[in-house]
């Protein structure tokens, strides 16, 4: 019954923990939401542009699978290309173990101010945008430490079951079952971050070792992928590909890192005193190392992406292919390519004004056809922008891209 009570505890713990890092994404999003345009801008500039934009957006997103989402929808619209989104994957791996970084503190009483003090800024100053935002920010802090202590204390009755501890350490004397085990719990829980700091939270007790720990965070980064590699589903090639990469980044830095182990481990334990900090330190410099070994291998990856994704005959995206769905992941720029097809959607509406005008004072029937062709196309893009509109959620934009929203909803009326 002790260990019933111990593992919910530790269930409800991570439930705690992967709600609080639901709200503290939402948060960043919407705080970001003018800066997350022109960061991906910038991705398409250079290499390490765009593994610092990749790096940036999976940290304010607090999620590698949402950026990974966001790029399939970006390449599948043509707004992307594949290089450039292998890239930002192969920031977003980087940019994935700030979180780790960050519960790897031990803190005892430290998450009740950060929880108080958020709460009363997001309350009193609710009518005062960025305050309320920075009040959320540091509420949500404080949730995740507090997911993070009660992990960690109903980890602690596991350390007087010798077999279960005896099982633990097999994840590091055979690191393929550890790295089985961590792929198929992130799988599960479709987060790497819920699994890592899991893994750190358990540490903190002695509940798992420095080499166990490592195999499981390993297999960490093979599990998210999962979602991603569902996603392709019924996306273009490119966008396939795209979904694929990161499978294989992942992949190749298990296979690269597997003969290598036990150097790895002896050296992450020369990092740090503490064992959460080694294990945070293990999961930086792995995915740091990896982003650099392969980004001048973009080429190289391309080629066998491929090879296993045929290319096919496709014809360039139609408008409407830009309004992706997997961009309601990350709102503003959702919202961003919706006011892109809106302006589209005015300039072939004023050019059907201007064919109309020809059709009637000069009797051309070419352009009366040319009339009723655009006629249906802009009912048509009517009808998706409204759909796609409506479907961005108003609660994770800013204020100013809340009334943008607004306009966009009245100017389509207009038009």
């Amino acid at each position: 019954m002790h260990i019933m009570a111990a593992t919910l505890q530790i269930l409800g713990g991570l439930a705690l923990f992967m709600y609080s890092i639901s709200l503290l994404s939402d948060t960043m999003k919407r705080v970001a939401s003018l800066r997350m345009k022109s960061i991906l801008e910038k991705a398409t500039t250079s290499p390490l542009r765009g593994l610092l934009a990749g790096t940036i957006v999976t940290f304010l997103v607090q999620s590698s699978s949402v950026t990974v989402l966001l790029l399939l929808g970006l390449v599948n619209a043509g707004i992307m290309k594949l290089r450039q989104a292998i890239y930002v994957i192969l920031g977003s791996e980087i940019g994935t173990t700030i979180t780790a970084q960050i519960v790897a503190f031990k803190v005892t009483m430290f998450f009740f101010p950060l929880i108080v003090a958020g709460f009363v800024l997001r309350t009193v100053f609710a009518d005062k945008e960025k305050i309320r935002n920075c009040g959320e920010v540091l509420f949500c802090l404080g949730l995740l430490f507090l997911a993070m202590k009660i992990m960690a204390d109903g980890a602690r009755p596991f350390k007087e079951l010798p077999l279960l501890m005896e099982a633990i350490s097999q994840f590091g004397t055979f690191p393929l079952l550890g790295m089985l085990i961590g792929t198929l719990f992130t799988a599960i829980t479709s987060s790497s971050s819920a699994t890592t700091s899991l893994i750190i939270a358990m540490s903190m007790e002695g509940v798992v070792d420095l080499p166990s720990g490592i195999a499981l965070l390993i297999g960490a980064n093979i599990g998210t992928c999962v979602l991603e590699l569902i996603a392709m589903i019924g996306t273009n090639v490119a966008a396939k590909r795209t979904g694929l990469a990161q499978f294989l980044i992942n992949l190749l830095g298990a296979l690269m890192i597997y003969p290598l182990l036990s150097p790895f481990t002896d050296f992450i334990s020369h990092t740090a005193d503490d064992l959460p900090r080694q294990l945070a330190n293990a999961h930086t410099f792995f995915n740091v190392a990896l982003a650099f070994i392969l980004l001048p291998f973009a080429g190289a990856l391309i080629f066998v992406l491929g090879k296993i994704i045929r290319d096919k005959d496709e014809e360039v995206p139609e408008t409407a292919s830009a309004l992706d769905e997997k961009m309601l992941n990350i709102p503003a720029l959702a919202l961003y390519r919706a006011e892109e097809e809106v302006k589209k959607m005015a300039a072939l509406t004023q050019e059907m004004l201007k064919m109309a005008k020809i059709a009637f004072f000069t009797g051309d029937r070419e352009a009366g056809k040319t009339v009723h062709r655009y006629e249906k196309t802009i009912d048509q893009m009517n009808s998706q922008l409204n759909s796609y509109l409506g479907r961005i959620n108003t609660l994770l934009l800013s204020q100013r891209d809340g009334n943008t929203k607004k306009a966009l909803i009245h100017s389509l009326t207009d038009i």
